[in-house]
């Protein structure tokens, strides 16, 4: 008899050890992948900033308050508020950037005296299936880059209003002209929408080619 209890007693307690297992990661789930409200985010300063550089509005109010403020943040760390100016895509340098249906990307370059800050802000959706993506970067010879990085956000909540911060981005093949991000970092789910930017730090070469490529594969 007191066997039999023994035993209830232990699986009583394993029991509520898995529920309380269970409901700690439903909440935490649902407080930690929901992301925030995007429009919520205050980007008044940083839209100043960045149309202070030259960048048109209809640029600034076409991004994710998230990505506005990355960039601002990010330009003002590494650049600081100097002499900055905005390059114009077609002037400055010409996007060749595939366009599939499911990838679109735009270029937010700054120049600061010899150095270039750029940020390429795409999108990704119309996933099939959860699969392992890789998007690269390769530049013309009047460029020369040498630092990468970049954040990349999911979409959620109502109306894709909320932004979640996934991971980190990191360029893990490099060449001279060029850099890609592939991996578990790029890991995307069937049917979510992801934002990213991607940062390049770049100088000037002696070349005129002015193209910058961007291409997104995935498998």
């Amino acid at each position: 008899m007191k066997n039999k209890k023994l035993i209830i007693v232990v699986v009583c307690i394993v029991l509520s050890l898995f529920v309380v297992f269970f409901c700690s990661k439903f909440i935490y789930g649902a407080v930690h992948t929901d992301g925030i409200e995007d429009a919520a985010i205050d980007v008044s300063e940083y839209a100043e900033f960045l149309a202070h550089t030259g960048v048109p509005d209809e640029d600034i109010n076409s991004l994710e308050h998230s990505v506005i403020k990355y960039i601002a943040e990010d330009l003002k760390a590494k650049a600081g508020s100097g002499n900055l100016s905005f390059l114009t895509e077609g002037a400055d340098f010409i996007l060749s950037s595939q366009e599939n249906g499911r990838f679109n990307s735009k270029i937010y370059a700054f120049k600061n005296g010899d150095e270039i800050y750029a940020y390429t802000v795409f999108e990704i959706k119309n996933i099939k299936k959860t699969a392992l993506n890789t998007i690269s970067i390769g530049f013309g010879g009047h460029f020369w880059p040498d630092e990468y990085g970049g954040l990349l956000w999911m979409k959620s909540g109502k109306n894709e209003s909320r932004m979640q911060e996934v991971n980190k981005l990191t360029a893990n093949q490099l060449t001279l002209s060029s850099g890609s991000f592939s991996g578990s970092q790029l890991k995307l789910r069937r049917g979510k929408i992801y934002v990213g930017c991607i940062y390049t730090h770049m100088t000037y070469g002696d070349d005129s080619d002015n193209r910058v490529f961007v291409q997104h594969t995935w498998e």
